[in-house]
C-alpha cells in the first residue's frame, strides 16, 4: 500500500489561518480568565490584522494605505499585514501582491511615514505576512 504525501506545509499554515485566523493565545487565555472573548480581526492586544487575499495590487495599496492611516489616528502600533506567499503566481514570478506590498511599504519607510515593517514570525504566517509598525500622529 502507498504511503501518501506530506502534504506542503505552507498548505497546512493557510488552511489554520482560513480556519481560525490569527489570533494572540495570551490574550485568548487572559480573556477566558475574565469570562470576555478578545477582538477578532480588529484590534488586539495593540494590532490590527489586514488581510488582503484576493485583492487586486491597487486594491490591496488602497486598502494598506488607508489602513494605515487609520492605525495612525487611532493609536495603534502594529498592523499584520496577511498578503501571502505567491503560490498562485507564475513560476519565478513570486507573489505580485506580496513584492507590490513591500515595495509600497518600503516607499512608506524611506518617507518616514511608518517606523519599520518585518515579515511576520512563523506561527502569524512568515513570509506570507508583515508586521509594520506604525509612526503615530
Amino acid at each position: 500500500m502507498p504511503v501518501p504525501p506530506k502534504p506542503d506545509p505552507r498548505e497546512i499554515i493557510f488552511r489554520h489561518l482560513a480556519r481560525y485566523g490569527v489570533r494572540d493565545k495570551d490574550a485568548v487565555a487572559a480573556a477566558s480568565a475574565k469570562g470576555t472573548k478578545p477582538l477578532r480581526g480588529k484590534i488586539q492586544n495593540g494590532r490590527r490584522v489586514l488581510d488582503l487575499h484576493g485583492l487586486t495590487v491597487d486594491a490591496a495599496i488602497a486598502t494598506l494605505r488607508d489602513e494605515i492611516d487609520r492605525c495612525a489616528s487611532h493609536g495603534v502600533a502594529e498592523l499584520l499585514v496577511i498578503h501571502g506567499y505567491g503560490l498562485h503566481s507564475k513560476p519565478g514570478e513570486g507573489g505580485a501582491l506580496k513584492t507590490s506590498v513591500k515595495q509600497y511599504l518600503e516607499e512608506l519607510s524611506d518617507a518616514g511615514k511608518i517606523r519599520s515593517y518585518v515579515s511576520a514570525i512563523p506561527r502569524e504566517g512568515g513570509e506570507g505576512a508583515t508586521v509594520v509598525r506604525v509612526r503615530q500622529r
